[in-house]
């Protein structure tokens, strides 16, 4: 086996992202998720995909200087689009089917338990793991497990098949 040095160029500029704020209307805590039942969870998530679709189509009306620009993101935005609905679909299963709440119950208590642990490592005060911030995703975490649920519980779903290939393009394997 032969590890080679791989070195990685920019070959574009990118700015930041700067997320918006969710306030309160999206629940983030994860142990809070991992308490609520079906309606709860729907309740709590309900927010995250209308706006998400409200900021998709504020981004269709951006105008640029640049056609070339103009139809990259149009494409962007229809992909932006799709990810929204599979957003929308995870929340729904998440109310209809009681084994992908279970096992999302379950992953967001046992995230959050490991955020809390990891935490005390670098706690120079050695508090205990109760001390720690209140773990929380970042929506688009969330909005990525969402999306990726219905692909998950139903592996024969050909929208979820066809919308996460992987682009083998974006990968630098090297042995």
């Amino acid at each position: 086996l032969e590890f080679r040095r791989v070195l990685f160029r920019s070959v574009a500029d990118v700015e930041k992202v700067v997320p918006r704020e969710l306030g309160s209307v999206v629940e983030l805590r994860m142990e809070r998720l991992a308490e609520l039942d079906a309606a709860g969870v729907g309740a709590a998530l309900a927010r995250l995909p209308a706006d998400y679709a409200a900021w998709i189509a504020d981004q269709r009306t951006t105008l640029f200087e640049d056609p070339e620009h103009g139809i990259a993101a149009s494409r962007l935005m229809d992909r932006a689009e799709v990810a929204c609905r599979r957003i929308a679909e995870g929340l729904a299963l998440l109310r209809e089917d009681a084994r992908a709440l279970e096992a999302f119950q379950l992953a967001n208590a046992t995230i959050a338990a490991s955020m809390r642990q990891r935490w005390t490592h670098d706690d120079p005060e050695n508090r205990r793991p109760e001390a720690a911030p209140t773990p929380e995703w970042r929506p688009f975490q969330l909005a990525f497990i969402l999306m990726n649920l219905t692909g998950l519980t139903r592996p024969t779903h050909k929208e979820d098949r066809k919308s996460t290939r992987l682009n083998s393009s974006h990968l630098v394997i090297s042995y």
